[in-house]
């Protein structure tokens, strides 16, 4: 069931401001509001650490990074256990010099892998797609005349849009005479391979005028493209093993990277997350030259039991004031469902 919340004002001696933020986090029943919302004058300043947020941020993003590249490797508990408490035995500060420490030492090498990797994945993608298309072309090369001073155009065109050819076969014959040749054949079930062969004086308004009518020309690389097919394949064939045979090589690299910085990293990236919520926490507190003042939202069922742990802890220092509630203050109030024990299972 959704239990009724209470927006309460926790008041206490600024020079305890540690121990009385430790109380209420051991009570784990006060949902934190921005003071300052409220009191815009009582905002918090005397945490150092509030002056590390932007660098825990900018070091969450370059984390995030490395750890997107490396690939994912498993856990081991005891190592993680033993790292995670190195982390909380840290000041803010030197888990900052620590992170920075670690990206500076990973960021350059991993960015260099990583954007060759991506270069030669395309390479690889884009070879293939010209494989393919030197394939099914290959066997009607012997049909093409081979005239100096003409060019091969090759065409990749949707079988659904196969009338357009029925536009381009005037056109071609209209400007180059009737010297041109157009042989078209299967490339796979849903597109059409169209080679053409005319003179080069024709070219640029040939390839603007297919340009205008958005027909995907393959447009061969310079290094296969003044060869014959035949040739051009092997030549093809052996960049794309090359290629693939790089990227066999950089994973290697970064699977090695990841056994050396994977879990490490990881266990960084929680404990940068842990101290900047922590942070974060502090920036909704509110100060004046004596005092601390906490704002937040208590569950009813609750209030009797953290204005105890408080008056216990602080000997009356501390005190729990309920604030008076408005419509517009219930309509931003948390909600928490606390079923009993026997309806759980069934949430």
């Amino acid at each position: 069931m959704i239990q009724k919340m209470k927006n309460v004002l926790v008041i206490g001696p600024k020079h305890d401001y540690l121990k009385i933020v430790d109380v209420l986090y051991q009570t784990g029943a006060l949902h934190l509001e921005d003071v300052s919302t409220s009191y815009p004058w009582v905002t918090f300043t005397r945490h150092e650490d509030v002056r590390y947020s932007e660098e825990f941020s900018s070091l969450l993003l370059n984390i995030g990074g490395i750890l997107q590249v490396l690939p994912a490797i498993p856990s081991d508990s005891h190592y993680v256990d033993r790292y995670t408490h190195e982390m909380e035995q840290k000041s803010a500060g030197n888990l900052l010099v620590l992170a920075k420490t670690v990206c500076n030492s990973l960021d350059s090498s991993i960015r260099i892998l990583e954007t060759r990797k991506s270069e030669l994945e395309l390479k690889i993608t884009s070879l293939s797609r010209y494989e393919k298309v030197f394939r099914k072309i290959f066997p009607l090369e012997s049909q093409l005349p081979k005239l100096d001073g003409f060019e091969v155009t090759v065409m990749i065109i949707l079988k659904e849009y196969e009338e357009i050819l029925d536009i381009i076969k005037p056109f071609f014959a209209g400007i180059t005479k009737n010297q041109f040749e157009l042989i078209t054949a299967d490339l796979d079930d849903k597109n059409l391979a169209v080679i053409t062969v005319f003179s080069k004086k024709y070219s640029e308004r040939i390839h603007d005028f297919l340009y205008s009518k958005n027909v995907n020309e393959v447009r061969i690389p310079v290094e296969y493209s003044n060869m014959p097919l035949d040739q051009a394949l092997i030549l093809l064939e052996k960049d794309k093993l090359s290629a693939i045979v790089e990227v066999e090589n950089i994973q290697e690299k970064l699977v090695s990277l990841s056994q050396q910085w994977y879990i490490e990293l990881s266990v960084l990236q929680v404990a940068l997350q842990d101290r900047q919520a922590e942070i974060l926490a502090y920036s909704k507190f509110g100060e004046t030259d004596y005092t601390l003042v906490i704002k937040g939202w208590v569950p009813k069922k609750h209030l009797k039991r953290v204005k105890k742990i408080l008056s216990d802890a602080f000997s009356g220092r501390v005190i729990l004031t309920e604030l008076p509630m408005t419509p517009e203050m219930l309509d931003q109030a948390p909600v928490l469902y606390d079923n009993p024990f026997w309806v759980r299972p069934f949430e």
